[in-house]
């Protein structure tokens, strides 16, 4: 397997240039799983000074006592996912409470996008200093999301997310499917309220599962229906995620197929904050990584160099 990543890779170098051939957007829109990683390999290659001082900060993250005195359990690599619900964290009660917030004031329905069973919440504060932000930026969620991906990664978005689950939306985020951003990445979807079986949750199959799936299918993108997951996946391995209110489901949704929202009696609401690498096919190969949806404001006026890293100013 490696040496044929190897020579994708190689592959890619050579073709680097030259128009419509192997480019970052095709990649991005249709690569297979070794294209995809052929670009990440090259891609750490041409911005290795950048690379080597995110693996230097994740190290200093590791070397730091626990921030607020909270130590969470690391990311499991073979299952790319994790459901925690801190014990003691009270940024992450600030930050519920600032969702609960923007949910009260959103109206149903005015956000919502065709074929997309998910509507994004306006969140009135985008900066630095929200709670939601902090917790997105507290030092141990960063430990070991950078421990997960191998070095510090990108804050890539944070979204608020309300699953009115009233109907099915065809090709939509309610079937089976892998995020196309990366090749190893975690989203956190964090609980505002409860979450049970009849709120529609995210429903997963683990990293490992899932690759042994991704093989036999030979997949690139799309959706996959329920009856394929479970033969060849194995129905006993699927996972729902549940819990109280808080909860934090780390997820790898380019590693894990998944899928969430699906008609249900409750609506579901939730935190999504999304971290990456800066050296997948959806950047290009080299230079400036250009605006983050994460936003500007989100960059404080005098920023450390892990915040520099984090939030996309340094690539």
């Amino acid at each position: 397997m490696l040496a044929t990543v190897k020579r994708h890779a190689f592959r890619y170098a050579r073709a680097v240039g030259m128009p419509g051939t192997f480019t970052a957007h095709a990649i991005f829109q249709d690569g297979s799983e070794q294209e995809r990683q052929a670009f990440y390999e090259t891609s750490i290659k041409k911005n290795l000074a950048g690379y080597r001082e995110r693996v230097r900060l994740m190290q200093e993250l590791n070397a730091a006592p626990g921030a607020d005195g909270v130590r969470l359990p690391e990311i499991p690599e073979a299952a790319g996912y994790m459901l925690i619900r801190p014990a003691e964290l009270p940024l992450l009660d600030e930050a519920l409470a600032e969702a609960r917030a923007a949910f009260r004031a959103y109206t149903p329905g005015t956000s919502k996008r065709e074929r997309d069973s998910l509507e994004g919440v306006p969140r009135p504060d985008r900066s630095y200093g929200s709670a939601i932000n902090r917790l997105a930026m507290h030092p141990e969620v960063l430990r070991i999301v950078a421990n997960y991906i191998g070095a510090l990664p990108l804050l890539y978005r944070i979204n608020l997310l309300y699953s009115p689950n009233n109907e099915v939306v065809e090709q939509s985020s309610q079937f089976y499917h892998l995020d196309p951003e990366d090749v190893i990445m975690s989203k956190i979807f964090i609980f505002v309220e409860d979450v049970d079986a009849d709120t529609g949750p995210t429903t997963l199959l683990p990293a490992d599962r899932s690759m042994t799936l991704r093989h036999a299918i030979t997949y690139r993108k799309g959706r996959v229906s329920d009856d394929v997951v479970e033969r060849l996946g194995g129905v006993e391995n699927i996972v729902e995620a549940v819990g109280p209110a808080g909860t934090m489901a780390f997820l790898d949704t380019c590693r894990c197929f998944h899928m969430g929202s699906r008609k249900a009696s409750k609506p579901r609401y939730a935190i999504m904050i999304q971290y990456q690498t800066p050296y997948a096919a959806s950047f290009p190969l080299e230079g400036p990584l250009g605006p983050l949806p994460i936003g500007m404001a989100a960059i404080p006026p005098d920023p450390t160099p892990l915040e520099e890293y984090l939030l996309g100013s340094k690539r």
